[in-house]
């Protein structure tokens, strides 16, 4: 998955290049999939930009909502065995599990991927409510036997990184 993500980002924002003045990515490293950005992004034609946590890119989307690297460190100490959930994986949970299990959800195996997993931490924001992740995520929390905590997200990070974009636009 982390070859199609660093595929999928980078024609995605060659395609974009040329009609903006920059471009703002909502990810992390992703697994390091973004690692290499200046020459994963060398043919954009505009100025990119990515989240950071301090002086070095968030890991992840995790990374990015919990608030960086010292409180996602923090979470995992907490329980070693924590699901993380943002709003986009607790739309889309059961999409990735069959694209994982090879085009179908299958149980066997999804528990097998999850056996070590104790809890689901929802990362709430704007983006989606507590309550309406809560209940995007009831099944998966059934089916793994996971119970749910929740930590308050924030946007912080990439509000920052949207202010070093627009910094970087000239007036019209």
């Amino acid at each position: 998955m982390i070859k199609e993500l660093k595929e999928a980002v980078t024609e995605a924002t060659i395609k974009m290049g040329p009609c903006v003045a920059a471009v703002l990515l909502g990810y992390g490293l992703c697994g390091n999939a973004l690692s290499n950005l200046e020459d994963l992004m060398s043919g954009v034609g505009a100025p990119v930009f990515i989240p950071m946590d301090e002086d070095h890119p968030v890991d992840d989307c995790v990374g990015l909502i919990i608030g960086g690297r010292e409180k996602y460190y923090e979470a995992q100490c907490q329980v070693a065995g924590t699901m993380f959930m943002n709003s986009g994986f607790t739309r889309h949970w059961k999409q990735m599990l069959q694209k994982l299990c090879g085009g179908r959800l299958d149980p066997v195996i999804s528990k097998r991927l999850l056996s070590n997993y104790e809890r689901s931490l929802l990362l709430p924001t704007c983006v989606l409510s507590q309550q309406e992740m809560a209940s995007n995520i009831r099944e998966f929390n059934e089916m793994f036997g996971l119970r749910t905590e929740v930590l308050p997200g924030t946007l912080e990070i990439l509000e920052k990184a949207w202010a070093r974009a627009k910094a970087c636009l000239r007036p019209l």
